[in-house]
């Protein structure tokens, strides 16, 4: 069995040098077109994406019917990951409070300096949805 020679990543696309004739072509190739040596065909482990949308729909169905104004800050995270309302989502998290943004700020990923530039207001308006 022949070594292959160190794999370079430009981007997105892996690039393995040959060993009979150093040629660089795209690992994605099966046959190199210079030389006709063989790669080995790389097997991807496949994810079961059903179970994690099955999941992900579940947890969404457990809010529907709720009002906007009802939901805990996990609640609304997860709203606003299933329906890409972030900044609806936001507006609705100062309206709620300082400690209803801190925490939800928190599931966001959002760093400190968030909350330097989006401080709670509790007089913000907003469209106080049903959930459907």
């Amino acid at each position: 069995m022949r070594k292959e020679t160190a794999a370079k990543k430009i981007g997105n696309v892996r690039f393995e040098g040959l060993p009979e004739c150093g040629f660089m072509c795209e690992r994605a190739e099966l046959v190199c077109p210079s030389c006709g040596y063989k790669f080995a065909e790389v097997k991807k482990e496949e994810d079961e994406p059903e179970t994690v949308l099955k999941e992900l729909t579940d947890k969404f169905n457990g809010i529907r019917g709720k009002r906007i104004s009802e939901l805990s800050e996990s609640e609304l995270f997860l709203y606003r990951e299933f329906t890409g309302k972030k900044r609806y989502c936001l507006r609705i998290a100062r309206a709620m409070g300082e400690d209803y943004l801190i925490n939800f700020a928190k599931l966001c990923g959002y760093k400190n300096g968030f909350l330097k530039h989006n401080e709670a207001n509790t007089n913000l308006k907003f469209n106080d949805l049903i959930i459907r």
